[in-house]
């Protein structure tokens, strides 16, 4: 009796681990132990399997509570909480480039990261159904629609109007570029050649579409994915070799810093939506001011925080450098901060060569860094001229200008007072429309400055 009873019990334990389970389909890929019992009516499924299926790249922290998926150029960071209880407490929960969404945190769960697959999907433009026959969750993204330009004849641009894993590489020996998107539809136009290269093969592969080029001796392939609407745009660069910095060929290499409010910013929830928004607007940006020749280039290429070190690193070796923050500002207001002045320049010379020495001392800083981290010259007046001529030109264009304020702004002496610092209400970080317009503003301005 004991015995049929033990067999009971072990039939309705294994009975109710098969329910709390569901057979979850993502692009048609199997992705196993999703469940529907650990958060009423939400289906959560192991965040590494669902990047996997997806081809995204997945980032987890524990100690700051929040992850991060990456597809293509879209950038999906959400709170991670430790008990099911609390998937609702953090608001928002949920940030795609910078813009707020509903939806549940991610969970923390039997030693991995599970994710809310309807808040996910659809964050990426897609849609979840439950298959009543198949008692599974199917979710679909659509399928990106893939189109090419040449640019000025230097550069190509592809463009996909919906998220999509990317991949792309360079060949040297073979003087080749691969590039792979994956999922794609659509044809690319012929004609798609430049001076320093050509387009050799195109073709569908492993339902994605593939591009090859051919890229001249003596030229170099620069890689920038940026996100552009709901989709992404890469941008092919052909330099000089050269040329080690440039996205597109240019004299002068700006560097861009989505600022975080700094350390204590990192460990606060909700997800510090400001610091995204500023990172999405800084992409853009650099979108931006990349299509006009400008060599420019985020401090914080991806969702993970960036180290104050590193950050201070790339201001040092930048020839001209603009930070972004939000602000509690109206619309169409700008405030513009410049370093003030140093009063004793030898000072800020050794507090930038001080900075300089402890990136040096990371190990990982190449030579053509060392040499610019070394050689910095202090030019508190280039960035008080900068910030003079930007709010001339931001007033006549409608803007409410506060400023140019001198403030002792760490990261604006690394750059050596080659910088401005911008702040802009949340409105204006999520308007393209602004990014491209204050884009024209800082590249217009900053010709009739004498840069050394």
């Amino acid at each position: 009796m004991r015995q049929f009873a033990g067999l009971l019990l072990l039939l309705l334990l294994t009975l109710s681990s098969a329910a709390a389970q569901v057979e979850l389909l993502v692009n048609g890929v199997r992705v196993a132990g999703a469940s529907t019992t650990l958060v009423p009516e939400t289906t959560y499924a192991p965040a590494e399997g669902l990047a996997a299926a997806l081809g995204a790249t997945l980032w987890v922290d524990r100690s700051l509570g929040r992850l991060s998926v990456t597809l293509g150029a879209a950038v999906l960071t959400m709170a991670l909480v430790e008990s099911p209880n609390l998937v609702l407490e953090p608001q928002p929960a949920l940030v795609r480039d910078g813009v707020a969404l509903p939806g549940p945190a991610a969970l923390w769960h039997e030693g991995g990261a599970l994710l809310p697959v309807k808040a996910f999907g659809e964050a990426l433009g897609g849609r979840v159904a439950f298959l009543g026959e198949t008692q599974s969750v199917a979710l679909v993204l659509p399928r990106p629609r893939l189109s090419a330009a040449v640019v000025d004849g230097e550069r190509l641009e592809f463009s996909l109007d919906a998220p999509g894993a990317v991949r792309f590489g360079f060949d040297a020996e073979a003087r080749r570029v691969s590039l792979f998107f994956e999922r794609a539809d659509g044809e690319l136009a012929d004609g798609l050649d430049g001076g320093s290269f050509s387009v050799t093969r195109q073709q569908r592969s492993g339902g994605g579409r593939e591009v090859h080029l051919s890229v001249q001796e003596g030229f170099e392939p620069r890689f920038y994915l940026l996100p552009d609407g709901p989709g992404a745009l890469l941008i092919v660069a052909f330099e000089p070799s050269d040329a080690p910095f440039s996205v597109v060929p240019s004299a002068t290499r700006w560097i861009l810093d989505p600022a975080d409010g700094g350390a204590a910013a990192l460990s606060a929830l909700p997800l510090d939506a400001g610091a995204l928004l500023a990172q999405a607007f800084v992409d853009q940006l650099v979108l931006s001011l990349s299509r006009t020749g400008v060599a420019a280039q985020s401090t914080r290429p991806g969702p993970a925080p960036v180290a104050w070190v590193d950050r201070m690193a790339a201001a040092m070796s930048a020839d001209v450098y603009v930070a972004v923050h939000e602000a509690n500002l109206p619309a169409g207001h700008l405030r513009v901060f410049v370093l003030g002045d140093a009063g004793d320049l030898e000072v800020l010379d050794r507090a930038i060569r001080s900075n300089a020495e402890l990136a040096l001392d990371e190990g990982s800083t190449d030579v053509l860094r060392r040499r610019l981290l070394l050689q910095l010259v202090p030019d508190v007046a280039f960035g008080q001229r900068w910030g003079s001529a930007l709010v001339a030109a931001a007033r006549a264009a409608g803007w409410m200008v506060e400023g140019a304020t001198e403030a002792p702004l760490a990261l604006l002496a690394g750059a050596g007072g080659r910088g401005v610092l911008l702040e802009l209400s949340g409105e204006d970080l999520r308007d393209p429309r602004v990014a491209e317009g204050l884009a024209e503003m800082l590249r217009r301005t900053l010709p009739a400055l004498d840069l050394r």
